[in-house]
């Protein structure tokens, strides 16, 4: 399965749940209706999804460093109306969206790359090596080894901007 479907099975899943959390306080669901209306909202924000998820995937950060690609998804958070939060544990991002009384729904992504060296061929792989002296990568790796946004990474991040879908 390539990596577009998979963003796009994912994107679709997160807003299914989304809207279905919301069409609950409201009425009965029309499941073939709201599936409708989600595919469509996908193919609009999708060229946008698409884009992050490649930017991200190409400028990978190690644990604790991540501090592009938090900068990143605070900027599409805000873009949505939520209330970002920066620095979390350094290099985290708490996005609240409040839109009254009722269930809380908590969404959690990893944002950090792993020492592995990408071998996708893809145009946006990652050509990021990690910087000499780092901790906790061994040693077999060299002294700078390749870095890359892993699946399901860039699909987590871009699961949090799925909520552009309306």
């Amino acid at each position: 399965m390539d990596q577009a479907r998979v963003v796009r099975m994912l994107l679709f899943a997160g807003a299914a749940a989304l809207w279905a959390g919301a069409a609950q306080a409201a009425k009965p669901l029309d499941i073939p209706k709201a599936k409708a209306a989600i595919e469509a909202s996908l193919d609009k924000a999708y060229p946008h999804l698409d884009a992050v998820y490649k930017d991200i995937h190409a400028h990978p950060e190690l644990a604790l460093q991540e501090t592009r690609t938090a900068a990143l998804l605070a900027k599409e958070m805000r873009a949505l109306g939520f209330e970002v939060t920066e620095h979390v544990g350094k290099t985290g991002v708490v996005a609240v969206m409040k839109n009254g009384p009722g269930p809380v729904l908590l969404i959690r992504a990893d944002m950090d790359a792993l020492p592995v060296t990408e071998q996708t061929g893809l145009p946006f792989a990652s050509k990021v090596r990690a910087n000499p002296g780092l901790r906790n990568i061994s040693p077999a790796l060299g002294p700078r080894p390749s870095i890359v946004n892993s699946c399901p990474f860039g699909a987590d991040c871009n699961c949090l901007c799925a909520p552009r879908c309306q």
